[in-house]
């Protein structure tokens, strides 16, 4: 249905400019934040909130994230205003004011986000604020992440916990279906049980007198199945706990790497590629993601995940959605219907209420709360397990998870201290099966002079050739475009009638033969090759050109100092470099 033609969207700041709305993409309320009590001049104040008012429409999607910066804000405003010199306007935000505030590293990072908003932000203070987001000058940290045997033993306790959650709640599912159909009665052993589960599904509580007493007769089928204490088993019943929504998440990370603000958001499956949604184990589940910080066009995502049995990411999503089905429910009934895909009941201190897909749970917490259940029951998970930790693992052994290839390298693979330490022996490996490669490859003879010999004659020498040909090279009648070429009718490379190769395979060519003459323009040669790599498709480099550029390469590498580069390439004539140009466009083939 489309708005009336009159609407306007909300203004996000009231008309004080100092109390903020912050409203979602989709609608939703994303909490309001009043900053009227911060100390400071009201237009410094302001010009601030704007530009948090700003972040909240086009960064932030939770709740969570808007109250964290707000803090944020509110923490930097009381700090300014407390300087021995108050900042007064927003043109006295120096980079000194900025690197004098007193805040841990994160909260810094987050609030320069904030400024970096700001309309009017002094240029030296903003260019301060870019270089510290992007780490100018300051080495990446290293990250210590968990082995694949460490991946396998979490990812098996959290499956042992969703399962065991799974099998609870469906177990008393088909109670409840029972009882709603009418296929159990008093006489029953199952009766009154199935009368207490359908009060919970439709109230998300127990059956309470006004005083908020459990009634008589749901104590005493809930004592006879459970003892005293018997609330959190009560609700069990249908409902995950926190610490088993902590342990789902923990199994998605293991099998698809999300992190904790993909997972708060994420929402039931919607598509079915292969038509089994009706089916109890639909064989894909499509799972949309949102991931804010990719930017407008490349946040939204689908993924699709195969069940192809236990272990499979596929499987681990069919045990969450029958695990947290009840729950939803619920939520339906009470009048607040959610999709999210980890929703829960959330007891509240000191009462016996819980609130039922309560989002602002923080998975973190979860998580936590599985964790130190797991070690108090001697499971054996790493002491130091965290989600952000196990993430960074298992993106680092499953490949790009969310991620373009470059993020994945340059963030998960170069900051990996197991990966590090182990691509020492893979990279002298490589590198000494490219020099080999590169001297097996390279059969372009380079001759050096050498002082108190006959020119002619050690290049004859050197070489293996005649006096007469050794002169020929050396007056420059035998030459190519990059060397000269003992025999340019017989080539190896073209087994009938003279050579009909590009010039580049000169530096594959046994007959091809280079002096301290051709050194300016090979060198040359080289550095038009570098300008090229960056300018082409890597598939085109690897295919076309890394071949040559190994060749020209190893050469310069072994014959030349490159501090004398620019020595050699003055004396190139503008003839000569067109020369090497022509031959780069390919103009020079046959």
């Amino acid at each position: 249905m489309q708005p009336p033609a009159d609407y306007r969207r909300p203004e996000l700041v009231d008309a004080s400019g100092l109390m903020v709305r912050a409203v979602g993409q989709d609608g939703r309320e994303l909490g309001t934040y009043d900053f009227s009590e911060c100390p400071g001049p009201e237009q410094l104040r302001k010009a601030l909130v704007a530009a948090f008012a700003r972040c909240t429409r086009v960064r932030w999607t939770s709740a969570r994230s808007c109250k964290t910066y707000a803090n944020d804000l509110k923490l930097f405003l009381k700090e300014i205003a407390a300087r021995k010199r108050p900042v007064r306007t927003i043109a006295q935000l120096t980079p000194r004011v900025w690197e004098d505030w007193l805040a841990p590293s994160m909260g810094r990072r987050r609030l320069s986000s904030v400024l970096l908003e700001v309309d009017g932000l002094p240029s030296d203070t903003r260019y301060a604020l870019t270089m510290r987001r992007l780490g100018s000058g300051h080495k990446p940290l290293r990250k210590q992440g968990y082995t694949k045997s460490e991946i396998r033993h979490v990812r098996d306790a959290a499956s042992r916990t969703v399962r065991a959650a799974r099998l609870r709640i469906e177990g008393n599912a088909r109670i409840l279906e029972q009882w709603q159909s009418g296929d159990l009665d008093a006489e029953n052993p199952d009766g009154h049980w199935g009368e207490v589960l359908d009060y919970v599904i439709r109230h998300g509580d127990l059956p309470r007198q006004p005083c908020g007493h459990v009634r008589a007769w749901a104590k005493r089928e809930l004592r006879t199945r459970f003892g005293e204490g018997h609330l959190p088993q009560a609700l069990g019943a249908l409902f995950p706990s926190p610490a088993e929504i902590g342990a789902a998440a923990v199994l998605l990370i293991c099998h698809e790497a999300w992190n904790l603000s993909v997972l708060q958001e994420m929402t039931v499956p919607r598509q079915w590629p292969n038509a089994d949604q009706e089916s109890p184990a639909p064989a894909i589940h499509r799972v949309d993601t949102d991931k804010p910080r990719r930017g407008a066009r490349r946040r939204h995502n689908s993924h699709n995940l195969v069940d192809a049995g236990e272990h499979t990411a596929g499987w681990a999503m069919q045990q969450v959605l029958a695990m947290t089905d009840p729950a939803r429910k619920c939520a339906a009934h009470l009048g607040h219907p959610s999709d999210a895909l980890l929703v829960t009941r959330r007891q509240k201190t000191g009462s016996e209420q819980s609130r039922i897909g309560d989002e602002t749970v923080y998975l973190g917490d979860q998580i936590a709360s599985w964790v130190a259940r797991e070690q108090a029951a001697g499971a054996g998970l790493p002491l130091d397990l965290t989600a952000a930790r196990l993430r960074h693992s298992v993106q680092v052994f499953l490949g790009p998870r969310n991620n373009t290839q470059r993020v994945h390298e340059d963030f998960y693979l170069r900051r990996d201290e197991t990966v590090a330490e182990e691509a020492k022996d893979v990279v002298e490996a490589g590198l000494t099966k490219a020099v080999s490669a590169a001297y097996d490859e390279v059969r372009m003879r380079f001759i050096a002079s050498v002082d108190g010999e006959p020119e002619a004659g050690h290049l004859a020498t050197a070489a293996g050739v005649s006096t007469e040909t050794a002169e020929q090279v050396l007056a420059g009648e035998l030459d190519t475009t990059v060397g000269a070429c003992e025999d340019f009718e017989h080539s190896p490379m073209t087994p009938d009638g003279p050579c009909a190769v590009s010039f580049l395979m000169c530096f594959a060519c046994p007959n091809a033969i280079a002096t301290a003459r051709h050194l300016p323009r090979i060198v040359y040669l080289f550095q038009a090759l570098e300008q090229l790599r960056a300018a082409v498709d890597a598939a085109v480099w690897r295919a076309d050109w890394a071949g040559h550029h190994a060749r020209v390469g190893d050469l310069v590498g072994r014959h030349t100092d490159p501090t004398r580069w620019p020595g050699l390439l003055a004396t190139l004539g503008e003839r000569e470099r067109d020369l090497v140009d022509r031959m780069l466009a390919r103009r020079l083939d046959s």
